[in-house]
Formats: structure tokens, sequence, C-alpha cells
């Protein structure tokens, strides 16, 4: 994003520690007007160092609704690719029968991981 000072970027993602602990941090990073490099202009933990980190293959629950795709929150999907830093990735909706439903980009903070103890339910996929 533009300011007056010059371009910030906001990095998220997790932070390798040499202790081999990996918490999510937050930087801001501004490109000052006439300079080239970046330079570090906070660094600090962030709220998604609650939220589990998705893996590609794993199921995951919606948790709202793609209206465009008519999927409602609660629908189960199998992720396909997570995108750099997992902050967001591509899952795939099936059908109970195998069939492809829908194959969506969501945000990570837009799905879950299925929860030990939750079974799936059929609902009809209502038609395009």
């Amino acid at each position: 994003m533009e300011s007056p000072h010059g371009r910030n970027y906001i990095l998220q993602g997790r932070l390798v520690t040499p202790s081999g602990k990996t918490p999510w941090v937050r930087t801001i990073w501004i490109i000052e007007q006439q300079r080239e490099a970046p330079r570090l202009v906070r660094a600090c933990p962030s709220a998604e160092k609650s939220r589990p980190m998705i893996k590609e293959h794993e199921r995951v629950v919606q948790t709202g609704p793609v209206p465009a795709e008519r999927l409602e929150a609660g629908d189960v999907s199998t992720v396909v690719h997570v995108y750099r830093d997992g902050l967001a990735c591509e899952v795939e909706f099936t059908t109970l029968a195998g069939k492809t439903a829908a194959v969506v980009t969501l945000e990570s903070s837009h799905v879950r991981p299925v929860a030990e103890r939750e079974i799936t339910r059929a609902r009809e996929l209502a038609l395009a």
C-alpha cells in the first residue's frame, strides 16, 4: 500500500527461531521514496499464532459460505495446494459420489482442520 513516505508491505508467516520454535510473526516493511531496498519498520507476534497450520491433502471444514460456488459453512473439502506462508489454500469440494463440485482458493482463516469426533453430513448441492 502506498503512503506519503513510500510503499509499505506487510508480511506474515512463521519464523523459525534458533530453538526450533515457529511462532507466527507479522512484519511491516517500507521502500522509501527514492530508495530501492526495503527497510524493516516493525515486527511483532501475530494473531495468527493460534491458528493451526493447514497442510496439503488435509481435510478441512469451511467456516463461512461461498455463494458463488453454492458452498456453505460446514462443507468439507480437501486441501490441494497451500500458498506461500500458509495464508491461503486451494481446496477441492467433491460430491459423495466422488465428482468435483468446486475448486476454490480461500484464505486459510476461512477453513479449519476437521476435528477427530466430527462426521460428514450429506446435503443436496444447489443447481448453478
